[in-house]
């Protein structure tokens, strides 16, 4: 991957700490530095967003009547990787944001799928304990308008848009900052 110049100049004035040499990840170590700092924190990466995209459009993702399943083991639907996946379900997609219009109808929706689709192996949500209390403050703290486009922007090509996310999310009462760590 080439680097641009303006990338390279952001990544000079990009923040660095420094830290003892790890006996763990260095994504928990920042994470340490930073609650020492007061922040709360998870090391997400992409395992926060994809389960917020499985959570919030599951039903969607796994409609039997678009076509893209074709045994009863499938844990994505065979054209998720195309360009039909979203336009075949732009509208759906579309009409699902539509209907969660504040923080808390999304807090209450993502709960509800996940407590009926708890430990369903599926290729979006790693089922763990952190994510349901994590989903729910980012929901609170990232603005609802900047979630709902980037779920959109995920479903148009999910094999290039559903990696690549930053490694931490970071949190006080405050605000919230999401951090790629290297």
């Amino acid at each position: 991957i080439r680097i641009n110049r303006s990338m390279t100049q952001r990544l000079k004035n990009a923040p660095a700490i420094s830290i003892p040499t790890p006996d763990q990840t260095v994504e928990r170590a920042v994470l340490d530095y930073y609650e020492q700092l007061g922040w709360n924190g998870i090391h997400a990466e992409n395992y926060l967003w994809r389960g917020l995209f499985g959570l919030t459009f599951w039903s969607i993702i796994f409609d039997e009547s678009h076509g893209s399943f074709h045994h009863p083991l499938q844990r994505q639907p065979s054209d998720l990787h195309e360009a039909s996946f979203f336009e075949s379900r732009a509208s759906s997609l579309q009409e699902k944001l539509d209907k969660l219009k504040t923080r808390k109808q999304a807090i209450s929706h993502i709960k509800e799928v996940h407590d009926q689709k708890e430990g369903v192996a599926n290729r979006f949500v790693t089922w763990h304990e952190s994510l349901l209390p994590a989903l729910e403050v980012m929901i609170q703290k990232v603005p609802l308008k900047a979630l709902k486009a980037t779920l959109m922007e995920m479903s148009k090509i999910m094999r290039d848009n559903s990696k690549g996310f930053p490694d931490l999310f970071l949190w006080n009462e405050k605000t919230y900052q999401f951090y790629e760590v290297k």
